[in-house]
């Protein structure tokens, strides 16, 4: 295994370590003992300052101290609602005057910001809304960005007929399957088919060649198949085709995690999951540019009518 793809599916080992403001970091032996516990057949991490690049490529937004000779977390970020950071913006030496910038503004840019630097460096990201902006936030992730859009819903059942037409299980049978008791033996068996499925949409997933945004995931709870979004997790972006996979799921905001039908998305760090801004999904960044022409457009149709 790839030194970096080891740090990459290693970093849950890697949060116990001095990642607080206030710790004193940790060293290079620190990182490599915690990586080889979990994958002692990989590759060895290299040192610095190949080192600094797989960590930051790895979603650790660190600094060598050099004092110390450990990585410190960054002090001057930004927190987003999402709680991911950005580094702050340094202020040009030709700035003569500070314009301040209305808070919904800055919010909807700095969630852009996070969108356009999470699309560049591709990967996984999980983006939560409130299920009453659903379908706006989707149609601006679309409009915004070069995304494949994916229904888990019908890529699922797609492949569900398949394999139920191969093993010649009638259509009947697993929609009753599907209303079943879950301590049944019906429904028992009709997970068994869905874990046959679900290789074969990871592949599906996984081997295309564009970014993608996963929408309608719900299915993946009630079949208890978060096994698919930790393969999508850790594989996209590294040793596929698919560069980046974003998956839109509508939360209630009773948690600061992503949840799938009351269950946790697995992710590695805070780096995976994002909360959708609502400023942004109305264009306040670019001044409600949309909102404008609409207006404007009225206004111009109106006055022709005088």
């Amino acid at each position: 295994m790839a030194a970096e793809r080891a740090l990459r599916l290693g970093m849950g080992a890697l949060t116990g370590l001095g990642l607080g403001e206030n710790e004193s970091g940790f060293s290079i032996d620190q990182i490599r003992a915690r990586v080889e516990s979990r994958y002692p057949e990989a590759e060895p991490l290299p040192d610095r300052p190949e080192l600094d690049a797989l960590l930051e490529r790895a979603g650790l937004n660190v600094d060598w101290n050099i004092e110390t000779s450990t990585y410190r977390r960054r002090e001057l970020s930004v927190v987003f609602t999402s709680g991911s950071s950005m580094p702050r913006r340094r202020t040009t030496a030709t700035s003569t005057r500070h314009v301040p910038v209305p808070p919904k503004r800055a919010d909807a840019r700095h969630f852009q910001d996070r969108l356009a630097h999470a699309y560049a460096e591709g990967g996984f990201l999980v983006l939560t809304v409130r299920p009453s902006q659903m379908r706006s936030c989707e149609a601006e992730l679309l409009r915004r960005f070069d995304l494949e859009k994916v229904s888990f819903d019908a890529i699922l059942f797609q492949y569900l007929r398949a394999v139920a037409t191969e093993l010649d299980i009638d259509w009947g049978v697993i929609e009753l399957a599907d209303g079943a008791d879950r301590t049944s033996q019906d429904w028992t068996n009709l997970l068994h088919v869905i874990s046959l499925v679900a290789p074969k949409i990871e592949a599906d997933l996984l081997n295309q060649n564009r970014h993608l945004l996963l929408v309608h995931p719900g299915l993946i709870a009630r079949y208890d198949q978060m096994a698919i979004l930790e393969t999508l997790r850790d594989r996209t972006g590294h040793d596929v085709p698919c560069p980046g996979v974003w998956v839109l799921v509508a939360t209630d905001e009773q948690s600061d995690m992503p949840l799938l039908d009351h269950a946790e998305i697995p992710l590695i760090s805070p780096g995976q999951r994002a909360k959708v801004s609502e400023p942004w999904i109305v264009n306040e960044d670019r001044g409600r540019t949309t909102t404008g022409e609409v207006r404007n457009t009225e206004a111009q149709r109106k006055r022709r009518a005088d």
